[in-house]
Parts: structure tokens; sequence; C-alpha cells
């Protein structure tokens, strides 16, 4: 299964090899930064076949062979030019009390394995319909195809269709073991990002282990809504930064152009985000440049149209999403600071938001972030710190301005999908507080042991502070997550063990692309595994018009009081032939089958709808 993992670490050669060829300066940012960059420009390379074999509906065989003539073609590449010494040299070069710590991480997320439930059955059910039916959009879950608009033309699921695909190994298992990559570039993500600011390795790994300790013991940094913000949203703002050092190169466009389309094809609404945040900043320093006549102003200006990549996924989700509720502007109502209870006053009718993650209010968050700006601004890289706090600025100005707040949440209308926007205050937070406190070692800078050291106070200091800081409740906590990580494989991988039988059950008696009767969310599991439609899923299907009819239809079918008629008639509207009962009462079907199967410990009843 963690073979699965060697796919994973060659899908950055590509990356390397442009980065080696295009951008040669980045290389000295070390092996976390280059990694982190490489990963962005591979993704950036298949972005173009990726987005023509959804158009065209192509076989996965086109992109899982992209995927891997780019591999081969980048392997020759490096070994032509003797490459490999550099790479071998970067990885030495890396070698510190940082990356120990990172390794330490990757072994336990290894061990502790991703999650296989929550919103990663979604994921997984539209990886499984990429493998079964090749390139589409199609809802995973309801039959006939319905346009599926959350995650649509998605690279990232792509991917693990491919990584399937070419090692053979299944799609749920393959998700499973990508943990330790998904840690990999969120820690590269941060690392880039300091490094930019800071213009030092060793700030990079303090901020890339602060970001460990405080995100290590989530086992789903995998999902699209993490590696989005935390890797690709951090390298974004990393080139922002650089963008608005003078003079501003067509690199800089180019690469938040890239990060931008990509990010549209992880989750477009991170992309609208990083519009959002990083616009007004970089369109404020081009007028300034405009204004003193520097010659590179429009390069500059031309970066803020290089954020719009992500726009067409975002507005193609919009407009094909089936039913979406916006709260009018009289309907909403203060929300819930940290030191502030909700207030049911409408009087004002503003909304003001205080996200847990990132800035803090009245607590040590503000004495650290405080400080850290202090060590920043006053320090040899105070401009390049000024962008970040004015990028971070940004976000709190939305969050806590009510007029500014209360309009975002009407555009967006929803508070907990504006609250999603709070990543950009935790970046803020770990460039300026922990990344800046390790710069403060600039004047020590020849002591290459105080260096080597700084990541480790950086750890202690997420680990003393993260329960509050990152939110570690049950089972999301470090002494749960190293638990687990240290249990025999049977108890690690026991849901796992339990699928492989679901699999081998459901390949022998369901057959496929039929709809099957099944509780809400025993369904969406199944829908996950199996190559079939159920009547609606617990969550998804956002393009699919008559969910809330297909709930109560559901309902009637499964009551063991519905009388015969009125459930065969809901049986015959979705074409159902077979129950497979969870925790339903099946009491109604005993006098209604063709067929009882009962193997491995599951049933399945086939259905007889013609009396």
């Amino acid at each position: 299964m963690y073979a699965s993992l060697l796919f994973w670490l060659a899908l950055a050669l590509p990356g390397y090899v442009i980065v080696r060829r295009v951008s040669e300066d980045d290389l000295k940012s070390g092996l976390l930064g280059t990694l982190g960059l490489s990963y962005l420009v591979t993704l950036g390379l298949l972005s173009p076949v990726s987005i023509l074999c959804y158009l065209l509906r192509a076989p996965l065989g086109i992109f899982s062979g992209a995927c891997a003539i780019a591999v081969v073609a980048a392997t020759v590449e490096i070994t032509r030019r003797r490459w490999w010494r550099e790479i071998g040299e970067l990885i030495i070069g890396g070698a510190s009390f940082g990356l120990i710590i990172l390794l330490a991480d990757l072994v336990m997320g290894a061990r502790v394995g991703a999650l296989v439930g929550g919103d990663a059955v979604l994921h997984l059910a539209r990886v499984r319909v990429l493998l079964d039916h090749g390139f589409g959009n199609y809802d995973p879950f309801v039959g006939p195809p319905y346009f599926f608009p959350i995650y649509h033309t998605s690279l990232h699921h792509a991917l693990f269709a491919a990584c399937s695909q070419l090692t053979g190994i299944h799609h749920v298992f393959v998700w499973f073991a990508s943990l330790p990559w998904a840690k990999l570039v969120v820690a590269a993500g941060a690392y880039y990002m300091a490094w930019c600011v800071f213009d030092r390795r060793w700030v990079g790994w303090a901020a890339a282990v602060f970001m460990v300790g405080l995100r290590g013991p989530l086992n789903f940094l995998n999902y699209p809504n993490k590696l989005a913000p935390l890797w690709i949203g951090a390298l974004m703002i990393g080139f922002a930064v650089q963008a608005c050092q003078s003079p501003c190169t067509w690199r800089s466009v180019l690469k938040l152009a890239v990060g931008s389309l990509v990010l549209g094809q992880v989750h477009s609404l991170y992309g609208a985000f990083m519009g959002i945040v990083l616009g007004p900043v970089l369109g404020c320093v081009a007028m300034v440049r405009v204004v003193r006549r520097q010659p590179d102003c429009w390069r500059l200006a031309t970066c803020t149209v290089a954020l719009t990549a992500a726009l067409p996924f975002l507005l193609i989700s919009e407009r094909t999403t089936a039913s979406r509720s916006a709260p009018s502007r009289r309907s909403v109502v203060k929300a819930s600071t940290p030191d502030q209870p909700e207030s049911t006053d409408t009087k004002e009718a503003w909304v003001r938001m205080g996200p847990r993650a990132g800035w803090g209010s009245r607590d040590w968050r503000t004495a650290c972030l405080g400080a850290g700006i202090i060590c920043a601004l006053v320090g040899s890289r105070r401009r390049q710190a000024l962008i970040l706090l004015a990028i971070a600025g940004t976000a709190a100005l939305i969050f806590y301005v009510p007029p500014l707040c209360t309009a975002a949440v009407e555009v967006l209308g929803k508070k907990w999908i504006l609250g999603r926007m709070g990543f950009v205050l935790l970046l803020g937070f770990v460039g300026l507080a922990p990344a800046a406190a390790a710069f403060l070692v600039e004047p020590r800078a020849r002591l290459r042991w105080v260096n080597a050291v700084i990541s480790v106070p950086a750890l202690c200091f997420a680990l003393y502070f993260g329960g509050e800081f990152a939110n570690h409740k049950e089972p999301y906590t470090w002494e749960t997550y190293y638990t687990r990580a240290r249990s025999s494989r049977a108890a690690r991988e026991a849901y796992l063990d339990h699928t492989r039988l679901v699999v081998a059950f459901c390949d022998k008696h369901i057959p496929r692309g039929v709809t099957v009767l099944l509780e809400e969310w025993p369904g969406t599991v199944l829908t996950m595994i199996h190559d079939c439609h159920i009547v609606v899923p617990h969550q998804g299907s956002m393009g699919v018009p008559d969910r809330g009819p297909r709930r109560r239809d559901l309902k009637t079918m499964l009551a063991a009081e519905t009388p015969w008629e009125t459930r065969r008639a809901l049986l015959r509207k979705y074409d159902i032939k077979y129950f497979f009962p969870a925790e339903s009462p099946t009491q109604w079907a005993q006098d209604h089958l063709k067929d009882r199967v009962t193997d491995q410990g599951f049933r399945l009843f086939v259905l007889d709808t013609s009396r």
C-alpha cells in the first residue's frame, strides 16, 4: 500500500526540472522550499492536460500516462544533466533538527494514515467515478448523471485516481497512505513563505516546525480545503512578497498565475480568498510605483490580473449549484467573538467575526503577535515583513470591520464560509510571530549550532500553546495521535480490513450502475467503494435540484409502516432492485424478495417490485 508514496515523491521531479531551468534563484530556499515549489510547478504542468480531459471526457489513462511521461522525462533530464548530485547536496544541506522533527512526523503520519471517513467519503466517491468512468464531472451518488458543482474539474481527485491506476492499489488505500505527502507539502508551504519574507533557511525551518506542531495531529491534511490554503495559499503569499520586491519580474507574474490556476482546481473558494487578500496589496504597491514612474509597475499590476486564473472554476461552481440560500442584510446578526457571546440584537444588522485560527484578541496570541511584528519591522527585512502584515491585515479588516464583514457574508451566503478565510490570519501569525522571533538570531548567524536548533523552541512553542491555539480536541490531540502511531497494524488498519470485505462483497453481488436502497450515510460510504447509485447522499450532490423530495422519499421507503403500494411506487420511481440494510427495519422486505444474499457477514436483498 505504501508503494503509492513513490508516486508522490516522483511527482516532484518534473517541477524540479522546470524550477532548475526557469527560476534557479528559488533553489536557494533549500530542500523544503524547493520541494513545495516543485510540486506546485508539476501540478501547473499537468493542469492543461487535466482540464482538457474533463472537457473531452477522456479516459483516465491519458492523464495517468501524462503523469508517467512527465516523471520519466524529468528523470532522464536530471540524469543527462547530472543533477542528481545537486539534489543530493540539497538534501544534505537541509539536514537539521527541523528535518529530523519533520521526518518523525512523516513516519507517524505513515503509520496513522489519513482519515477515511467524514468528508473523505465524498472525495473518494469522486475518485472512484474517475476510475470507473473516466474524466467527467458526474455526481458520484445520484443517477441519472447530474453535474457535480463542488470540486468539479478537480486536479486533486485526478491525481489520486492516477496514482491508483498506475500503482494498481485500491483508491481507498492510496488515500489512506497519502497523509505523509500532505504533511510534507503543508510544512513546505510555511517554510517557503517564511523564506520569502526573511531570506533565511533556519527561519523557514522554524515556521515549518511550528506548523507541524499546530497541524500535526490532524489526519485529514490531504483534504482539498487543507492543502489549498496551508500549502498553495502559503506559497502564493510568498510569491506576492517576492513580486513586491523591486524590480518585479515576469517570473513573479507566472508564479502567481500558476498558483491561482492550480488553486482553482484544488479548491476554487480559496482562489477567491487569495484574490481578495493579495489583490489590494499588489494593486496598492503597483499604484505607488506608477506614481514614482518605476519601470516594473505594469508587471506588478499584471500580478493582480494573474490572480483571476481561479475565478472561472468558482463561477462554474456558483452557477451550477442547485440551491443556495443567502441571508438578507436584515436577517444577519452580530456573530460571536472569542470574548463576546452571540448577540441577537438586529438593530444594526451588522456582522463581525472573530476567527479561531489566527489573530486572537485579548489573550497571549496578541502579545506574541505584537512582539513578533516589532521584531519583524525593526529587522533588515522590514519591507517584506510589512507586505506580509498588509496581507494578513486585509483579512483582519474584513473580519473585524462590521460593514465589510456583513457585505462579505451576504456575498458568500454563510458565515462559516467566510470563516475559512481565517487561514490567512494563521499564516500571518506563523510568519510574524515564531518566524520573526527566529530571525532575531541573524546577528549570531556564524554560530551554526544556533541555526540548527532554532526549530526546537519553535516546536515547543507550538506544542505548549497548540491545544488552545490550534483547537486540539479529541481525537485530534498529540497524545491520541502518538498512541495510534504506536499501536499494532491490526488496530491501525482495522477499518481498511473491513473495507476490503465490503469491496469483495459488492463486486461479487451488486451489479455496476444499479441504484441501491440504503440509508443516507451508509449509502454515501457504499458509493465510495462501488460503482452504484443511491437515492440521496448524506452530503454533496449540490447539483441535484430535488434533494429535499429525495430525502423524504428515502425515509418513506425505509419506514416500516409504509404501505407496500406506496413503497413499490417509489422503488419503481428510482428503479431500485437491491436493498442493502444497515440499521433499517427489514420486515417489509420479507414477502417481496427475489433473492437473499448472506456472505461475509453482510446481507443483501434483491427486491421484487413486479407485484
